[in-house]
């Protein structure tokens, strides 16, 4: 009888975890080796956006804490877009970027993240593995 309670308990704890796990959706997943390797994903968690990785040798951010601020902001015109997300923690934000152009006959696709604490600012380019669906949110405050 213990058995079958310790095994339903964990079947319930199971399917729990992957009830909550099932309203995670990556928006965003960028993995950049210059100038520092660098991993950063975005994801809406339930009705949120949050920065639900963040990896870098050197700079440490707390993604567990809630970001003070999350907007959502586009530019559009003809033949070019870029969709940005901007995460602020205290004095520490970071903005990731999906810019697209056709400008001049060449496709251009584009993944960025920016880390911006005090004086310190970084930018790194993703690679081409690194995807986005950036462009499909609204804008928002």
């Amino acid at each position: 009888m213990v058995t079958k309670l310790g095994s339903i308990s964990c079947l319930l704890f199971a399917a729990s975890s992957y009830a909550a796990a099932s309203h995670v959706q990556v928006v965003f997943d960028c993995r950049a080796d210059s100038p520092t390797p660098i991993y950063v994903v975005a994801s809406k968690v339930d009705d949120t956006y949050a920065l639900t990785q963040f990896e870098h040798p050197q700079l440490k951010l707390d993604i567990g804490s809630t970001a003070d601020s999350v907007n959502k902001s586009s530019y559009d015109r003809a033949l070019v877009s870029e969709h940005s997300m901007h995460f602020s923690y205290d004095e520490t934000k970071v903005v990731i970027s999906d810019y697209h152009s056709e400008e001049l006959g060449k496709l251009t696709q584009e993944y960025s993240v920016t880390f911006t604490q005090s004086d310190n600012k970084q930018y790194w380019l993703c690679n081409d593995k690194s995807k986005s669906t950036l462009p499909a949110i609204e804008d928002f405050d």
